[in-house]
């Protein structure tokens, strides 16, 4: 199993960082965090929640829907990462900048290049899985589960927003972060709506 962080490094900016402290993605949020670009080393992918309630999130290149989030079922893009696990038989491997592997980025101090057009991850072979997404008082937990292995992120208490991120099997690091920004998103929403309630109640009748 790896283990993995999303570490917040701006307003709306985090990075994810590996075992080795390097930087293999980034995702940079949009206002309210209801969008946001996600950069690994197979390309970029846009994510957005498609519902008042943020338990939709679709992502993929280009705003392609390849890959879908929403309690209790996932779709899934269907080629893994570059993790050292074999490609399922059909599959083609990554190749050319796509396929650089993390290797090729920086330490965390630095901020990795997205290389933009670069393959993705999201086709051919759609898998499903399950997704399901927790609020607890120690804070949020996601379980996304699927061909490729599992993936299970929790919120770090006392923390600028950091996400920790374990991986069973093979998983592209776009689609990790995809379920970090659902993760990240709900929390986001459920806060927005936590301030209302305060402000509405402090304005109410004495």
């Amino acid at each position: 199993m790896a283990t993995m962080t999303l570490r917040r490094t701006g307003r709306c900016e985090w990075s994810l960082i590996d075992e080795s402290e390097r930087i293999v993605g980034r995702l940079r949020g949009g206002r309210r965090l209801t969008s946001a670009e996600l950069t690994g080393p197979d390309g970029t992918w846009l994510a957005h929640t498609r519902d008042r309630r943020c338990r939709r999130t679709v992502a993929g290149p280009d705003g392609v829907p390849g890959m879908l989030l929403e309690p209790p079922t996932a779709r899934l893009p269907g080629v893994p990462a570059r993790t050292g696990v074999p490609a399922p038989t059909g599959v083609p491997a990554p190749t050319g900048a796509a396929g650089a592997g993390s290797a090729g980025w920086p330490a965390a101090s630095g901020a990795p290049a997205a290389p933009r057009g670069a393959a993705s991850p999201a086709s051919p072979g759609a898998a499903t899985g399950r997704w399901e997404l927790r609020r607890s008082l120690s804070g949020y937990r996601g379980t996304l589960t699927g061909p490729a292995g599992s993936i299970e992120l929790r919120t770090v208490r006392l923390s600028r927003g950091a996400v920790r991120v374990e991986t069973a099997g093979s998983w592209s690091e776009l689609v990790v972060l995809a379920a970090c920004f659902a993760l990240l998103s709900r929390r986001q929403r459920d806060r927005r709506i936590a301030l209302m309630a305060a402000v509405a109640s402090s304005h109410g009748p004495s």
